[in-house]
């Protein structure tokens, strides 16, 4: 059975501060989350996020991967089983840290 958090994150990278002290009421771990990143439509991109989210949370990951309607930017939703807050603010912040992402979800 999957269980999936509701919590609705929205980071950007014109963000300066990275997000501290998730909320720990508002999550329920360990849970199962739909994390998506919105990017760049550039080769390997896909592989760029997984990488980043595989060393956070190591994982045999299978991203699904939406164009946009012009095809400039990318939509990539990855299930990642997450254990601690840490783990939450450690995802988005790797993937943030990949120059041609937008923003993550």
């Amino acid at each position: 059975m999957v269980i999936l958090c509701s919590v609705k994150t929205f980071l950007t990278m014109s963000e300066t501060t990275p997000p501290d002290n998730i909320n720990p009421h508002l999550w329920d771990f360990p849970c199962t989350i739909a994390f998506k990143a919105m990017a760049v439509n550039r080769v390997d991109i896909d592989i760029d996020i997984v990488t980043k989210v595989q060393e956070v949370v190591p994982g045999d990951y299978s991203p699904n991967i939406k164009p946009s309607a012009k095809g400039n930017y990318v939509s990539i939703s990855i299930h990642v089983h997450l254990e601690t807050a840490q783990q939450v603010e450690a995802l988005y912040r790797a993937v943030r840290a990949i120059p041609d992402v937008k923003m993550c979800l």
